[in-house]
Formats: C-alpha cells, structure tokens, sequence
C-alpha cells in the first residue's frame, strides 16, 4: 500500500508527499530506496506468513469499540 500510494502521488503532484525542499536534505536516491525497496519484504511476508484472523464479528466489534474509544477521547 506505501509504495503504490507513495508513487501514484509523486507521479500526480510531488508537492503533496515529498516537496522539492527536501531535496536539500534527502537525496532522490535515498527518498527512491525508502519509499521503493519495502516491496520485496512485503512480497516476501504474505507469500510466508501464514495469518490467522478473527471471526468476522469479532473483528467488526474490535474496530467499532476503539473507533468510538477514538471519538470519545
């Protein structure tokens, strides 16, 4: 997910994620192997790591109880 949206807005408006200031600070090559070589570890994790998830209900509630946690606070 990081590296696709990462991309499709560079490509459409640089300015949105990573201004030309920062060019001063973070060379091109280094902003490319940040943003680029996490894809291979995230190919490498979902063909390897075998998740178990919750059922369906239990999930949906976990969420909904810290998303009304969250607006509560």
């Amino acid at each position: 997910f990081v590296v696709s949206m990462f991309w499709a807005l560079y490509l459409y408006d640089r300015e949105l994620v990573y201004p030309k200031l920062l060019d001063n600070f973070i060379p091109p090559w280094l902003n490319h192997g940040m943003h680029t070589t996490v894809l291979p570890f995230i190919i490498i994790e979902m063909r390897t790591t075998h998740h178990q998830y919750p059922s369906r209900i239990c999930g949906l509630a976990t969420v909904c109880t810290f998303s009304i946690g969250y607006i509560l606070w």
